[in-house]
């Protein structure tokens, strides 16, 4: 595994030297002794190159950068994608043959409780908060390779059991596998990640769903931004509501020309303003929150995000010489208010239950239509 330590060596020196201010994060002391402690672990002749980005993940795992870890985007994935809903992890997206397991509280993974995995793959994910943490447990329910990393699993398949009873023997994802999720049942249209925005009036309320950070090409934000105008125009609304939930990203610029025509109409008119978060907020959605709550004086109703608003970003890559794994890391760091909170917190905190999801209620939007 000669190679692979090369490789090791080559991040030590490399990441440092490109990441914003790496030693901001973790002292070099730290660094020095987890970079060794990886090459300990690849220097045995039972490691299986296989394994490599998962056990690289341990030196990002302790940098808590949430935007600098080992590229592994690609890795293949279990047909279930869940989430923390109220204490518990249910899955939210299920393949079409498991459908009655939409969001049906899961117990145990390969035979380890949900705690005993979440302390398996504890020193693996990258979080500096609660809200983080969550999100990754989450997102580990559904990597395979993880999964089978943790739990030593030799099995072609991974287990889950159910809080229902129900055992799922549950092999990769492909891309012809079929699958169902809660994201089109009718009162949670939140939670889609397409359209990137949309625009809706609900009584007395202009509501702004902007789910993305990036602009539709099929849909340009100038079209969009001169339909909002029109709306409170027409309508001349006493509440705006911007729904930032599961923002992740992208280039928080983008909405400077809605927050200018939203502004203008707040200044005049002095609507009530709501903005909605939750813990996959995230980057530039955290950005935008602000915007909206310092410049619009929104109050924010929802969960706290998963990062707080001055934050490490704006991420570049390199490969690995021998692996060819590549690296994500932080250029830039953004500081826009004093203390380091590593989430944002909203002014009326409201998390929906799994009740909500099947029944199709927005217990956060409904607070502001009220």
């Amino acid at each position: 595994n000669k190679k692979l330590i090369d490789d090791i060596n080559y991040l030590f020196k490399t990441l440092p030297r490109k990441h914003k201010d790496l030693y901001a994060l973790i002292s070099k002391d730290e660094f020095i002794m987890m970079t060794d402690r990886v090459v300990a672990l690849v220097d045995n002749k039972d490691f299986k190159q296989k394994d490599f980005p998962i056990v690289l993940q341990m030196i990002f795992a302790q940098i808590r950068d949430a935007h600098s870890m080992v590229d592994r985007y690609q890795d293949p994935k279990t047909p279930f994608y869940f989430e923390h809903i109220n204490g518990t992890y249910a899955p939210v997206v299920v393949s079409k043959e498991t459908k009655k397991l939409l969001l049906t509280k899961l117990k145990s993974i390969n035979g380890y409780s949900i705690e005993e995995f979440s302390r398996l793959i504890d020193k693996y994910i990258i979080y500096d908060n609660p809200e983080a943490q969550k999100l990754q447990i989450s997102r580990s329910l559904s990597d395979w390779k993880l999964i089978n990393y943790v739990t030593s699993n030799k099995n072609k398949y991974i287990t889950y059991v159910f809080a229902d009873g129900t055992k799922v023997k549950s092999k990769k994802r492909l891309k012809s596998t079929m699958q169902t999720s809660i994201y089109w049942t009718e009162g949670l249209e939140f939670l889609r990640e397409r359209p990137s925005y949309f625009l809706l009036s609900k009584g007395n309320a202009l509501y702004i769903k902007y789910s993305r950070c990036r602009e539709d090409q099929d849909y340009p934000l100038k079209q969009f931004t001169r339909e909002i105008r029109a709306a409170i125009k027409k309508n001349t609304p006493s509440k705006i509501v911007v729904d930032f939930r599961n923002n992740h990203g992208g280039n928080s610029s983008l909405f400077d020309q809605i927050a200018d025509v939203l502004k203008s109409y707040i200044d005049k008119n002095k609507p009530k303003v709501y903005c909605l978060i939750n813990r996959k907020v995230f980057s530039s959605g955290t950005l935008n929150t602000y915007d909206v709550k310092y410049k619009l004086g929104a109050t924010v109703v929802g969960q706290p995000a998963s990062q707080g608003i001055n934050h490490f970003g704006y991420t570049h890559f390199f490969e690995l010489p021998n692996s060819k794994v590549e690296i994500r890391y932080s250029s830039e760091y953004w500081k826009f208010i004093d203390g380091n909170d590593p989430v944002i917190k909203p002014d009326v905190y409201i998390e929906p239950t799994i009740a909500d999801y099947k029944n199709g209620n927005d217990p956060v939007l409904q607070y502001c239509l009220d």
